[in-house]
């Protein structure tokens, strides 16, 4: 092995002559040579391609509403560089005989276009930066940072208003922006600094979040740094229903396409992922999620993030005070516990929501009251029930059937207007769990627990009497429990109540006796909707980092487990296992995973990301526009088949060579013709390495970067009258790196 060889054996006249002078075989006429060559072209881009996909900057006029909202989520994807190390391919012209070819200082009939055989290979980086795996990257390693939203940007709790906290039906206490606050030292007294975003781009982003039409963006002004330094709450307009704002949005969809096989892969792995905890896709908390992540990931960084997660904030209040229904979110929906915690929030705000307009409702068509009165005093229930006219029935829904009250036959048994259950997050119901469990196992905690879990079943029982008046408990038990009312075989119309419901001590009699006849108007909340809305909004506003973005884990990652599947479908034969072994553990970390578990899939986010990254930048490369005179020729055009067959293939060997069937001349070798045309050194000029330019060949390929020899011979030695023995001899020259030449030799040595 030589650094360089002899100028004269670097061709197969030269190395010819080496191969023979080293046999010197003993026949006058030898037969001859047999020949295997094989020369290698890598491609050589121009300097000036760019493979990076540009962030988007939400200074910029980009289209948001594309970016967030949608059936998939719109993260960055892809690799940061080019993913492709080099692209190989090979001529090979085999066993021919010495006068068949001829190459040597002046004359070559290595030409590739005229090789019989092609084949090709690939390489690709290792290390591979991958941009959707960056994005979710910095969410997780946001978790680390324990500072409060407020504390980000410099608000702090108003000192005379703070005390209005102690009461959660109140308003938040005003806030104020320190504008000399530094990030680096929440305290004060470091660097100033701006708020990263100004009003038009947050209208912007809060509307795209909350997939509002026309909504934030008619208002002149928005929440801006001297407006959150006042305390003030943002003043947006918005349309008198916000859901219809959605609906008619897609209302007029044109029909869907027939399903595809990609199609159906897809949705497979959608009907998995809804067993994610996480939240639907396209959901104000998908959006939200996949917002914030691109925010902390571009320039503007956390201080950017915090900036928008306060205004979504301040919108959400706005929703609440203004009666306005979260857009987005089904009504009459209780929390789904199946959803990640953060929706559950927020589907518990669209039920206070609801509550409020329903108690507005209600209210207003059984009582008259005069403009002075406070909006919320006919929330309270009146504390004398005694005192109040009960003569007539109130809270009637509709007659039960054909039921008549026991103790007054011509009477119909009207099923009553009831209290909706309270809904419960899982945090709550833990909590309340936690309380039942605390008061003990003595006879009162028993009195105590039981008294606690039939709350609802005494509102019940009094709007059942306003509804009824004179019934009894067994007509109560007809509607409210009809399996522990048993019906008398000789009269259907007679019955006695159940073991269970006569019992002595029974829960039920108790609740019953003491039960007055209230009307659900004027019945204590069971809800508090007031009470319940003011602690989510508390609760959100004062999250520190660390807290925001582990709720916003389980739907960022979901979202974007739903984006891959698409985006990797071309792929999918190649990672359809890594895909399944992905979402499977999306679903563990969801429902029981620790921070660590979201760390460990992020490696499977790569591996995916970087796959489908690597496949895109060689098929980019391999379906390069034909030009004028290719596309008026009669030559083969590869089809999409071929063409994702072929890329597949060696992304699958890269190990090895793909064969190219029809060489120069099929589908897949015109292709690569015109790759290898779009080499820098054809295409100009190309800087060296010293600055200097040379001018490229105009050959249709680049200069070979290998090439390899093989000879073989059969002859006899060491004498004309020897036995026919073998000779070999490989040559690889490699232009950049080495000359290695190896010889396999042989001779009779019988004697005879």
């Amino acid at each position: 092995a030589l650094r360089n060889g002899q100028p004269r054996h670097t061709n197969l006249a030269g190395l010819l002559d080496l191969f023979k002078e080293k046999i010197v075989c003993p026949l006058p006429t030898p037969p001859p040579v047999k020949v295997s060559v094989r020369v290698d072209y890598t491609l050589q881009e121009r300097l000036d391609r760019q493979w990076t996909q540009p962030l988007p900057d939400f200074d910029d006029d980009v289209d948001l509403n594309g970016l967030l909202v949608g059936p998939y989520s719109h993260l960055p994807f892809g690799a940061a560089q080019d993913p492709l190390r080099e692209f190989r391919l090979s001529a090979t012209w085999p066993n021919l005989n010495e006068d068949m070819i001829v190459e040597n200082d002046v004359y070559s009939d290595l030409d590739p276009m005229t090789a019989p055989y092609w084949t090709a290979a690939v390489a690709f980086e290792s290390g591979l930066q991958c941009l959707m795996h960056g994005c979710l990257t910095s969410l997780v390693n946001a978790t680390r940072y324990q500072s409060t939203i407020d504390a980000i940007l410099g608000i702090e709790e108003n000192a005379v208003g703070s005390a209005a906290l102690e009461r959660l039906t109140q308003p938040q206490a005003a806030r104020i922006l320190q504008p000399n606050l530094s990030l680096t030292n929440p305290a004060g007294g470091g660097e100033s600094y701006s708020l990263p975003f100004d009003s038009s781009t947050v209208n912007r982003l809060i509307d795209a979040i909350f997939n509002e039409v026309g909504g934030f963006s008619d208002l002149n002004e928005t929440t801006n740094a001297k407006q959150i330094a006042e305390g003030g709450k943002a003043d947006r307009a918005r349309h008198e229903s916000p859901g219809i704002a959605v609906k008619e949005v897609t209302s007029d969809r044109p029909p869907s396409p027939p399903l595809t096989p990609s199609d159906d892969i897809v949705n497979k792995y959608m009907e998995l992922l809804k067993q994610c905890k996480s939240a639907p896709a396209d959901c104000l908390t998908s959006r939200l999620a996949v917002a914030l992540c691109h925010i902390l990931w571009s320039s503007h960084g956390l201080p950017g993030m915090c900036q928008i997660w306060h205004e979504v904030v301040i919108c959400l209040r706005s929703y609440w005070e203004k009666f306005d229904l979260l857009p987005g979110f089904d009504t009459d929906a209780p929390p789904d516990m199946g959803s990640c915690l953060l929706h559950q929030k927020l589907m518990m705000l669209q039920c206070c929501i609801e509550s409020k307009q329903k108690r507005h409702r209600s209210f207003e068509a059984t009582t008259n009251f005069s403009d002075t009165m406070d909006e919320d005093d006919f929330f309270d229930a009146i504390e004398d029930v005694d005192n109040v006219d009960l003569a007539e029935p109130q809270g009637r829904l509709k007659p039960l059937m054909d039921l008549k009250l026991l103790n007054k036959p011509s009477v119909p048994l009207y099923i009553p207007v009831t209290q909706d259950p309270s809904p419960m997050t899982e945090d709550l119901l833990e909590e309340h769990a936690e309380y039942l469990t605390s008061l003990g196992d003595s006879f009162d905690a028993g009195k105590a627990r039981a008294k606690a879990q039939s709350d609802s079943l005494l509102a019940d029982m009094q709007a059942f009497k306003a509804a009824n008046p004179g019934c009894c408990m067994e007509d109560f038990v007809r509607w409210h429990s009809p399996r522990d009312w048993i019906v008398d075989q000789a009269d259907p119309l007679t019955g006695r109540l159940s073991e269970r419901m006569s019992s002595a001590g029974n829960a039920w009699i108790e609740s019953w006796q003491s039960a007055r006849p209230v009307p659900v108007s004027l019945q204590k909340r069971l809800f508090n909707e007031s009470k319940e809305a003011e602690k989510i909004l508390h609760w959100l506003g004062g999250l520190t980092v660390c807290e925001l973005t582990t709720l916003l884990l389980p739907p960022l990652f979901a979202s974007a487990v739903r984006q891959i599947s698409r985006e990797a479908i071309d792929v999918h034969t190649l990672i359809g296992e890594k895909l399944d072994v992905l979402c499977h553990k999306l679903l563990f970390c969801t429902r029981q995973g620790s921070l660590d578990d979201f760390r460990d899939l992020l490696g499977n986010v790569h591996w995916v990301e970087s796959t489908t990254a690597q496949y895109r930048a060689l098929r980019a490369r391999l379906t390069l526009s034909p030009d004028a005179a290719d596309a008026a020729s009669k030559q083969p055009r590869v089809t999409e088949a071929d063409m994702k067959h072929f890329v597949l293939a060696l992304m699958q060997n890269t190990n090895g060579a793909v064969p190219i069937f029809g060489a120069a001349n099929g589908p897949i070798g015109l292709a690569v013709r015109r790759l290898l045309d779009s080499d820098a050194r054809l295409a100009g000029v190309v800087e060296t390495a010293e600055g200097a330019k040379k001018t490229s060949s105009k050959n249709r390929v680049p200069p070979a970067a290998r090439k390899q020899y093989v000879l073989r011979w059969v002859v006899p030695r060491p004498m004309d009258y020897s036995r026919l023995t073998p000779q070999r001899m490989y040559v690889n020259i490699d232009e950049r790196t080495e000359f290695r030449l190896c010889g396999a030799f042989s001779e009779d040595v019988t004697l005879s």
